[in-house]
């Protein structure tokens, strides 16, 4: 189970990756690249600590930016870069959303 403290510290991950860019893509050209819907992105994004989040979207989004971007999942729920972890997932070439998705589930029962 994720606190509100972890969540906004995940989100502010994302957000320092997809927004960092001196002219960042959309939130709707990211979406589009990530195959998941706007709406999820944009709860995910939401900087505001109060901001809900269901597990299962911000999952997805660890997951897409995993798959698309090559962003090592681990980093994106805990802050620390996991290289071990991240090479495993890459070594068969790029991670299927539903592979990082199952990593990232798996990581979050872990710290249950």
């Amino acid at each position: 189970m994720l606190h509100s403290s972890q969540i906004v510290a995940i989100s502010d991950r994302i957000r320092s990756i997809l927004l960092a860019a001196p002219a960042p893509p959309s939130v709707d050209e990211w979406a589009a690249r990530f195959e998941i819907p706007v709406q999820d992105l944009t709860h995910v994004l939401d900087p505001r600590p109060e901001a809900l989040i269901h597990a299962d979207t911000l999952i997805d989004v660890i997951a897409a930016m995993a798959h698309v971007l090559g962003v090592d999942p681990t980093w994106l729920l805990t802050g620390e870069y996991n290289t071990e972890k991240h090479r495993a997932l890459e070594a068969e070439g790029a991670p299927t959303v539903a592979a990082v998705r199952e990593r990232v589930k798996a990581d979050l029962e872990i710290r249950a």
